[in-house]
Order: C-alpha cells, then structure tokens, then sequence
C-alpha cells in the first residue's frame, strides 16, 4: 500500500527506564514501522536519561511529554502532569492516528483520556504486570476508564492478570489477553566468549536480568548462592540491571561472604549476549506478569529457573521447558539451579524445548498481528493466524 495512505499509531509509555514494559512498546514500535505505519513513541517523562541514545537508535520519533519532574514537589509534578497532558492532546490533534496503544496504568490513566478527548478511534489501554504500592483510588479510576469505553479494550498479557482485571471490577468482555512476544536473537559466539571471558572462563555461570528493586527479590538470589556455591565453589553470579537496592544487594554479598563470586553489572544494552554466555537464568521475583526477561532467555538457549508467580506458569511449564519453584525458597531455588549444572543433557533438553515454545507460541511477529488487529478497523482479527485468539 502506498506509505502516505498508511494510519499512524501513537504508542505510549510512561517513563524512560530499562524494563519490561519499555522493551515490548520499542519492540511493538520497531514492528509497526517496518510494517508500513507511522509511528510515534511517547513517554512521560525521561526517568533515567535515555532519550537521546533511544532516539539515535530508533527510525520513529521518541517524544518526552516531561510530565513528571524527579525530586520535585506534589504541586510542582502535579502541574507538570497538566502540561504533558497538554502537550500529548496537541500531538495527537496533529498526528490524528488510527490508533494509540498505552503501556502499564499511569499512562493508561494519562494517555487514554487524552486520546478520547482527540477523537483517537481505537485506544488500547495495557497491563503488563502489578504495580507495587498502586492507589487502590487509581486503581478504581483505572478500572472506570476501561468500563466506561474510554478504552477500547484492555490487553493484559497472561490470564492470571484477566482474573485480577476482573477481580477489580473491569468487565470481561472489555479484557483481551495478548501475550508478549520476542524476536529469536542471532547471537554472534565471538560477543559470548567474550562475556565468559570477561565474568569468568570456565566457571559456571548463573544470571539473572531486571531491575534492583523489591518485586524482583535479588536477595533470593544471593542467598541461594550461598548454597550453589557448597557444589560449585567456582561458580559466578552476575546481576545485570541497577535500581535503588543495589547498595542493599552488594552489602549483603558482603555479609554473605560472598562477594569474590558476584558481579553487579549495572544497566547492560547486551543482554541478549549475556543471556546465551550464562549456563542458567534465574528469576526470583515475588511478583510478575508475563517476564520478558524468561522469554529472552529461552530464545537465547538459556534454561530458567523462576519463580511460580504471576503470568511465570503461562511460560514456563515445570519440567517441560523449565524448571519452577515457590516465591522466596531459597532452598528450592538452589537446587533447581544445582540440578541443571549437574545435568547438561537436561539442561539441553530444557533449552531446545524453551526455544520450541518461543517460536511456537511468543514471537513479536504473533504479539504484533494481534495488537495490529485492536488498533487498525482494516485489519480482520480472524486472518492473524495466532495460537492466542483474542478474547
């Protein structure tokens, strides 16, 4: 079709960070335009200063609505939240597209408003997992925008999040569930002898990916080295990602005298590499929605080992393509981990089921044609041709 006939789609996030949700919306992004859409990514606010290399990066427009100041007052970020709400409704008067697509709940409770007031016709409100310390007043607001029709439609993206959608009042007919998807890497092996290289040649290497910060649980992690590391004295452990507890984490390395055999990464743009050079990739989170960071791994040839939280189940099958544990075992988490080091046949089995599950039921190119069918009235939902029919 001819690219000036082609709608434009407006996806929003709400702040600039490294995590989950981010990686899908620039994922979704990266699609529509090769797609033939014109696309414009939003966020917020800038929390972590990233704009400039996304941008550099991205073949669309990253906006900042500078909605949110850091460190700033209630009434100073309250006015701020009323000019980028200002600044958004401008840009979609301007852009007038077919669609905008919000990620997580407070630019759901920003962004759909605004694409309402617009005239925006298919607005896509989406819940990637549980915000920790969300109003239950934002919560009901939330809720009202969906039911009320100022959303289109709510996508969630693994059923246990429909039944909490639903247990907090958002009527079912109104609720989608799409689950997220990843492209399958090609991992250049020079990049992975470099990573083993530089966090240890030789050792066994357990990773885990995410953010520093409570719902992840790293201090789980650490604990049940202590425990791996009775078996496999060489054994590394690395933690890619920052956030707020790595102080925290790298005192409690310390008194768990450990400290010799972990690495704290920080923010890392090669995860995919780091993902394919690690012999296990942990997940210790006490809540999850559908991690991006197993989907990752098990399309890199890394087996996981998680946590039985959230949307983790609709992934990971215990013993099938992965091995689960219960939240805050430290115990089982070791031994699952131990398991897979002392059993390379396992683990290779674990992995090549991991990678089958990926390319049959997770890719961005299924995740995108089901999200395409909510945000363009030509699309005809019945031809994406997914596993996962929209509900």
């Amino acid at each position: 079709m001819n690219a000036a006939r082609q709608p434009a789609v407006v996806l929003v996030g709400s702040q600039m960070s490294v995590g989950g949700a981010q990686r899908v919306l620039l994922d979704q992004a990266n699609w529509f335009q090769a797609h033939g859409w014109r696309v414009v990514v939003v966020f917020l606010y800038d929390r972590d200063g990233l704009q400039a290399a996304w941008q550099q990066a991205a073949p669309f427009p990253i906006v900042n609505l500078l909605a949110h100041r850091k460190g700033g007052g209630k009434m100073e970020n309250a006015v701020a939240l009323l000019a980028g709400f200002g600044r958004l409704l401008r840009l979609l008067w301007r852009e007038r597209p077919a669609g905008v697509e919000t990620f997580t709940h407070h630019a759901n409770l920003v962004a759909i408003p605004a694409a309402w007031l617009a005239g925006v016709p298919r607005r896509v409100a989406t819940h990637h997992g549980v915000i920790q310390g969300f109003s239950p007043v934002l919560e009901r607001l939330h809720t009202l925008l969906v039911n009320s029709g100022m959303a289109t439609r709510l996508v969630v993206v693994s059923p246990l999040l429909r039944e909490q959608s639903v247990q907090a009042g958002v009527q079912p007919g109104r609720i989608a569930v799409i689950p997220n998807g990843v492209a399958v890497p090609r991992i250049n092996p020079q990049a992975v002898q470099a990573v083993r290289h530089e966090l240890g040649d030789g050792d066994p290497l357990v990773l885990t990916v995410g953010r520093l910060v409570e719902q992840k649980s790293q201090t789980f992690f650490l604990q049940a080295a202590v425990h791996i590391l009775e078996r496999f004295p060489g054994a590394v452990f690395a933690l890619a990602g920052d956030g707020p507890l790595r102080a925290g984490l790298e005192a409690e390395a310390q008194r768990l005298g450990i400290p010799g055999r972990v690495r704290f990464l920080g923010t890392r743009q090669d995860t995919d590499v780091l993902m394919a050079a690690a012999d296990v990739l942990v997940l210790s989170s006490r809540s999850e929605g559908l991690p991006m960071v197993l989907l990752e791994s098990m399309a890199a040839g890394t087996p996981v080992v998680a946590t039985r939280v959230g949307g983790v189940g609709a992934l990971v099958k215990d013993g099938e393509n992965g091995l689960l544990v219960p939240a805050e075992d430290v115990p089982a988490l070791a031994a699952a981990v131990c398991r897979l080091l002392e059993q390379p046949q396992e683990r290779r089995r674990l992995v090549e089921a991991g990678r089958r599950c990926v390319l049959e039921s997770f890719t961005r190119e299924q995740m995108c044609l089901q999200y395409e069918s909510l945000l363009d009235p030509r699309v005809d939902r019945k031809s994406s041709g997914n596993k996962h029919a929209i509900s």
